[in-house]
């Protein structure tokens, strides 16, 4: 990690969002942001491949944290990639801005300003059509978990899959994303969902990481 960049709660301390009133205000991870982060440096202090499987209540910021987490993690390494699915286009929207929020405010604010040694942010090449790409290769794709094929596309480091339980076939579309992501220290997928009844994709994985026998590396938040 980068300076630092270990300590996740001064790096979102670098970052703004905007609340429920629209009002653009400093990031503060939310206690279901705080356990998902507890969670992925477990598995990273203990030289894991971070596998996140998350069951939340609604309205409590986890898709915000989550795309905390990836930030801190894709753009200020070189070639780094990550896709980050939802369950519907407005939900996709939602996301995006998230990461052009976080962006914009670090590019304002970048870490270490405080005492003299900022590390900036790569150059955008690109901010448009749910894609953000830096002039180091690293690049941050959003998008619908509609195409279940989506998750071949390329090989990413990182991957945020929201509202997991609400997919259409995400058994599928996690299948081909698997093969995609190195299983490697240095690597992380997040599975976050409300809830959609029992049985589903989503709740048989909620299942397995909950059960030590079975999780196969996958911790449950």
């Amino acid at each position: 990690m980068i300076c630092g960049f270990g300590d996740h709660a001064k790096f979102c301390g670098h970052l703004k969002i905007r609340n429920k009133e629209g009002e653009t205000v400093p990031y503060r991870n939310s206690p279901a942001g705080v356990k998902l982060n507890k969670a992925i440096r477990r598995q990273e202090m203990a030289g894991q491949p971070v596998r996140v499987c998350c069951l939340k209540a609604s309205q409590v910021w986890m898709s915000s944290s989550a795309a905390t987490e990836i930030f801190r993690r894709i753009p200020f390494w070189d070639g780094r990639r990550a896709l980050v699915l939802a369950d519907s286009d407005a939900h996709a929207d939602l996301v995006f801005q998230y990461y052009q929020q976080y962006v914009a405010s670090y590019a304002d604010d970048p870490y270490g300003s405080e005492w003299g040694g900022e590390i900036p942010l790569p150059a955008l090449v690109k901010d448009t059509e749910r894609h953000i790409r830096w002039a180091n290769a690293s690049s941050i794709l959003v998008g619908t978990a509609y195409n279940v094929d989506i998750g071949r596309s390329a090989p990413y480091n990182w991957a945020h899959l929201s509202e997991a339980a609400f997919y259409r076939d995400m058994a599928t579309l996690m299948t081909g994303l698997m093969q995609r992501i190195p299983n490697s220290p240095d690597s992380g997928l997040i599975v976050e969902s409300t809830a959609n009844g029992m049985g589903g994709d989503f709740y048989d994985l909620c299942m397995r990481a909950m059960d030590p026998r079975k999780a196969g590396g996958w911790a449950f938040v």
